[in-house]
């Protein structure tokens, strides 16, 4: 067998016969190319959502601040491809979901604490501000949802960059300040 340079995929290249022997039957061969080469893209496939699952684990981590103790726990138990890692990860995941929903209203007030901490440092109008009173004074319990918290962080989001383009003048006006 001979490995393709750049994908997973085996080909057999040869059948080596002997008096006892002939060899692998045309069929035969042709199954288990067809295995070989569906067990490769199950492979790929399990990699692709364990990446996935990975990236929105480590999110949430984040965004939950989940002890690192905790997170490399989790990290130490995962082990290869199998279906049982696939498990873990999508348990993992839904416990992060329940713990998120649980804390949505605290992580929407420390989203609008760091919107009012960027208006302060952007010098943002009264009708800057005003173009997302609709979402940041939503208190009713209900309303506190995942779709609420992300308009607060892309708000947030936005008003970092408009930080991070003004901070060159920022910074020369505090120079300035120095100064005088």
């Amino acid at each position: 067998r001979s490995r393709g340079k750049s994908t997973d995929s085996y080909t057999i290249t040869s059948v080596f016969e002997s008096s006892s022997c002939i060899g692998i039957g045309k069929d035969a061969l042709d199954r288990l190319t067809s295995r070989i080469a569906e067990l490769n893209g199950e492979k790929r496939r399990r990699r692709n959502k364990l990446g996935e699952m990975g990236a929105a684990i480590a999110s949430l981590w984040s965004m939950l601040r989940v002890p690192s103790a905790e997170q490399h726990a989790f990290t130490k138990s995962i082990r290869g491809l199998g279906i049982d890692t696939l498990d873990k990860g999508e348990r993992e995941l839904s416990r992060l979901h329940e713990l998120k929903a649980v804390m949505i209203g605290k992580l929407i007030r420390e989203q609008r604490q760091t919107i009012e901490e960027l208006w302060e440092r952007t010098n943002s109008s009264d009708g800057e501000k005003a173009s997302f009173d609709r979402y940041f004074y939503v208190n009713d319990e209900d309303k506190l949802t995942d779709v609420l918290l992300a308009k607060h962080e892309e708000y947030a989001g936005a008003l970092n960059a408009k930080l991070e383009k003004m901070q060159p003048i920022l910074d020369l006006i505090s120079r300035r300040e120095s100064i005088i």
